[in-house]
C-alpha cells in the first residue's frame, strides 16, 4: 500500500486505527516475559463501498496473527452466536412490510476493541509504528484485537451484557435478537445492528441508549447488509444481490464471453473432434522421440 497511488489515504486510515486503539487502551508495552513467543501482527486493507458499489472510505485494520496462539494457554472457547439471516428476512416481512415499522441500520466502529481480554496475550509492536526508544518491548493486549481466536466471543459477551444492563430482553428461541418495551426490536450480527421499531422515535431512543457506550455509526435505512441489498418499492421490500452479481460478471466475463450461446454454435474450428485427438497423439509421439534422441 505504501507504493499505491492512494498512499496518503491508506496512511490516514492506518493512523486513524491506531488512534482508536490508543483511545480504548488496547495494549500497554511491557518487557517480554521469559519463555514466551509473542504473536505477530499485520495490516489488512479494504475498500468500504456503499449500497451502489461506490468507494465510501479507505479502511485499514491491525490484525493479530491468531494462528500462533496456543489453545488452553492464550485462548479457550471461541464460539460466538449471530442472528440468522432467515430471521432478518422474517422480521422485515412481518414488521416492516406487514405493519409498516421503521428500520435503521447502525455499525459499531472497531467493535472488538471494546471487549476486555481475559487471557495473557503478548504481541509484537505494529510494523512501522514501533515506539521510539522502546523497540525491544512488546504489547500486552488488554482488549480483544481483531485476528485473535477469542475476540468475537469476548465482544459478544461485552455487548450482550450491555444490552442486559440497558433493559433489552433477549429472545429465548433464537440468537442475537433483543426487544425493548415491546415496540423496538434489535438484530445483532457481530458489529452490525438493525433497529426495527414501531416509530422513528422508538428507534432513535434505542440508538441513543447504545451511543452512551459505543461509537455508533448511523447508516440510515437498511440498504445493504451482509452483501445483500434491501430495496423498498411501493411499500414492499425486495432483497437481492445485484451488486454481487455484477461484480462476479465483471471478474469472469472475459472467460465466459467465449462460450457458445446456444447448443448449435461450434466450440471448435476443427471439423471433427477426432482430428484434435490425432494431433495431440502425434505431438506426444514426437516429444517421446525427441526425448530418446
Amino acid at each position: 500500500m505504501l507504493k499505491s497511488l492512494q498512499r496518503e489515504l491508506w496512511l490516514d486510515a492506518m493512523q486513524e486505527e491506531l488512534n482508536v486503539m490508543q483511545e480504548r487502551k488496547v495494549w500497554h508495552l511491557v518487557d517480554l516475559p521469559p519463555n514466551i513467543d509473542p504473536i505477530g501482527c499485520r495490516w489488512v486493507f479494504a475498500l468500504k463501498r456503499n449500497e451502489t458499489g461506490e468507494v465510501a472510505r479507505y479502511k485499514a485494520r491491525l490484525v493479530g496473527q491468531g494462528f500462533k496462539q496456543i489453545k488452553g494457554i492464550s485462548y479457550d472457547d471461541i464460539f460466538s452466536p449471530v442472528v440468522n439471516f432467515s430471521l432478518i428476512r422474517f422480521f422485515f416481512a412481518v414488521l416492516v412490510v406487514g405493519q409498516n415499522w421503521v428500520h435503521i441500520q447502525c455499525n459499531i466502529k472497531c467493535a472488538y476493541l471494546y471487549a476486555p481480554l481475559k487471557e495473557d496475550v503478548f504481541m509484537k509492536q505494529p510494523p512501522g509504528f514501533e515506539v521510539k526508544g522502546k523497540e525491544g518491548m512488546v504489547c500486552k493486549l488488554d482488549k480483544a484485537l481483531y485476528g485473535l481466536h477469542q475476540s468475537e466471543r469476548e465482544w459478544f459477551f461485552e455487548i450482550h451484557n450491555t444490552f442486559k444492563n440497558l433493559g433489552f430482553n433477549k429472545f429465548e428461541w433464537c440468537n442475537c435478537v433483543y426487544s425493548y418495551e415491546n415496540d423496538l426490536l434489535l438484530l445483532l450480527y457481530v458489529d452490525n445492528i438493525v433497529f426495527i421499531g414501531r416509530s422513528i422515535e422508538k428507534v432513535m431512543r434505542g440508538i441513543k441508549l447504545l451511543q452512551k457506550y459505543f461509537d455508533l455509526k448511523i447508516l440510515g435505512k437498511t440498504r445493504r447488509l451482509l452483501g445483500v441489498e434491501f430495496e423498498e418499492k411501493n411499500e414492499e421490500v425486495f432483497i437481492h444481490q445485484s451488486i454481487y452479481i455484477d461484480e462476479i460478471h465483471r471478474r469472469f466475463s472475459e472467460y465466459l464471453s467465449h462460450f457458445p450461446r446456444s447448443p448449435s454454435e461450434k466450440v471448435s474450428f476443427l471439423p471433427d473432434p477426432n482430428v484434435l485427438k490425432q494431433i495431440m497423439k502425434e505431438r506426444k509421439r514426437q516429444n517421446f522421440l525427441i526425448g530418446i534422441y
